[in-house]
C-alpha cells in the first residue's frame, strides 16, 4: 500500500501540471484570437483633389454622388479600384454626406487607412457586397491611428477620378483578333465584331465554347464587357462568357468564370454593360461564349459587336 501511495502522488502532481499547461495554453490562445481593443469613432471626412487636373471638375467633391463607401483597412494593403478585392478589410461603412461623417469600429493602436469609392447610384452595402458596382471616384487618406479615449476624428482624403476606356478595341487592326473554335463564313468573321457596324457580325459554328482572342497592342486593365445583338436569330445570342487576360499569349489568368448575361430580344441592340473586378494589365484578352440564348434550336453562336471597357462603361 504505502508502495503504491508513493507512485500515486508523483503521478498526481505530474497529471495537475500538464493540466495547468493546457489551461495556460489555451488562455493564451484565447487572447492572441481576441485581438486588439477597439473603439466605436465618428470619422469626418475633408477631401481634396490628388491632382491639379481635377481642379475645377466640380464646385464639390461629393457633387453628383449619392453613396461613399468606406473600407477602412490596415495600413499595408494595396488600394485597389475594385473594393470587393481588397486583400485586408476591418469593416465597411457608408458615409452621411450630409455631414460628411461615419462611424467606424476602429482597432485601438493600430496603423490603419481608409479608402472610399464614390457612387453616383444609391446603394446599400448590402447591394455593393453582393454586386461589383465601378466608382465614379475614389479617395485614399494618410495612415492615422486611433486612441483609447479617442471618439472622433477628421481625416482627409486625396480623391480621384476613375479613367474611362469606352473600348480598347478601338482602331485595331483586322489581325489583332484570332477566332477560338469553330468555323466561320468568310463574310461574318471574327474581325467583323470589331468594326463599330451593327449590321455585320461575327459567326462561330462552334457555337458555346467558342469565342476570340484580342491582341490590344498595350496592356489595359479591362473591367467592362459590351455586346451588341447581331440580326436574324435570336437563340444564337451569347447567354454566359468567361474572360481571361495574358501577357504573353500563351499563359492565362481567368478574370471572369461563366458569368450570365441577359440578351436583349431586339435586333442590332447593346447588352446592359457587364462590369467585373480586375486590377491587372494585360495585352491580350480571351473571351469564350460559354452558352447561347437556346442552345437547342441555335446552330452557332453570332455577335455584332463586342466592346472591351477600363473604368466600368464601353459606351458614353
Amino acid at each position: 500500500m504505502r508502495k503504491n501511495s508513493k507512485l500515486f502522488i508523483p503521478n498526481v502532481i505530474t497529471l495537475l501540471s500538464i493540466i495547468l499547461l493546457v489551461l495556460l495554453f489555451s488562455a493564451c490562445n484565447n487572447v492572441d484570437k481576441a485581438g486588439p481593443a477597439t473603439a466605436t469613432v465618428s470619422i469626418k471626412m475633408s477631401r481634396s483633389q490628388s491632382s491639379a487636373r481635377m481642379v475645377g471638375l466640380s464646385s464639390s467633391l461629393t457633387d453628383n454622388i449619392s453613396t461613399e463607401l468606406i473600407a477602412l483597412v490596415p495600413d499595408n494593403t494595396s488600394f485597389s479600384q475594385c473594393y470587393s478585392s481588397l486583400a485586408n478589410l476591418y469593416q465597411y461603412a457608408l458615409t452621411d454626406l450630409s455631414t460628411d461623417k461615419v462611424e467606424l469600429t476602429v482597432p485601438l493602436g493600430t496603423s490603419i487607412k481608409l479608402y472610399a469609392y464614390l457612387f453616383e447610384g444609391a446603394y446599400t452595402i448590402s447591394e455593393l457586397q453582393n454586386t461589383a458596382m465601378m466608382a465614379t471616384k475614389f479617395g485614399q487618406s494618410s495612415t492615422f491611428s486611433i486612441s483609447s479615449g479617442d471618439t472622433s476624428k477628421e481625416v482627409s482624403l486625396k480623391i480621384t477620378s476613375s479613367t474611362i476606356i469606352y473600348d480598347i478595341t478601338d482602331n485595331l487592326s483586322n489581325s489583332a483578333y484570332t477566332k477560338v473554335g469553330g468555323s466561320s463564313p468568310s463574310n461574318e468573321d471574327v474581325y467583323n465584331a470589331f468594326d463599330g457596324s451593327t449590321f455585320t457580325k461575327y459567326l462561330n459554328f462552334g457555337e458555346e465554347g467558342s469565342g476570340v482572342i484580342i491582341d490590344a497592342g498595350a496592356s489595359y486593365t479591362v473591367d467592362t464587357l459590351g455586346l451588341t445583338t447581331a440580326n436574324d436569330t435570336y437563340e444564337r445570342d451569347p447567354a454566359s462568357f468567361s474572360l481571361y487576360g495574358s501577357h504573353d499569349n500563351s499563359s492565362w489568368i481567368s478574370i471572369v468564370d461563366n458569368s450570365t448575361m441577359s440578351p436583349p430580344v431586339s435586333r442590332y441592340t447593346n447588352y446592359d454593360d457587364v462590369y467585373f473586378c480586375n486590377s491587372t494589365a494585360y495585352q491580350y484578352y480571351k473571351l469564350i461564349f460559354e452558352t447561347v440564348r437556346d442552345s437547342a434550336n441555335a446552330n452557332s453562336v453570332q455577335i455584332s459587336e463586342i466592346r472591351l471597357g477600363v473604368g466600368g462603361k464601353t459606351k458614353d
